[in-house]
């Protein structure tokens, strides 16, 4: 999600390893997911954030809610889970240290946590 920004960097990023031989050359999807249609036009309309089926990568993008998404979409994706990054601007908690922007306390616990862990096994990474 996030505008696009990240999965269009990994997208960059992967086709450079293929032409360098590095270690995300077999990646081939790339899965984001963007609760907000809003946030996904932002990122289509100022980022150069296309979904789609190229040469070199398929860029997938979902509009859920991703407690949702991990929930119920995550097994129908085709290969296997190299890594799950969680970029996600929650909240604002306040405490007597002052104001930090998290992610939902879902997304740090539980149901979350546990089908992110279990979709990127054996030798995935959730960060």
């Amino acid at each position: 999600g996030g505008g696009g920004v990240l999965p269009m960097a990994l997208k960059h990023l992967v086709v450079r390893h293929r032409s360098e031989d590095g270690p995300l050359k077999s990646i081939r999807t790339i899965v984001s997911v963007e609760k907000d249609h809003a946030v996904a036009d932002l990122g289509r309309n100022f980022f150069g954030f296309e979904a789609g089926n190229d040469e070199d990568v398929d860029l997938k993008l979902h509009i859920q809610d991703a407690l949702n998404f991990i929930d119920s979409s995550w097994k129908r994706e085709d290969s296997a889970v190299f890594a799950i990054l969680v970029d996600i601007a929650g909240e604002v908690y306040r405490s007597s240290g002052g104001e930090v922007l998290a992610p939902n306390v879902e997304f740090l616990r539980g149901r979350f946590v546990t089908a992110a862990a279990l979709a990127a096994q054996p030798k995935g990474v959730v960060a």
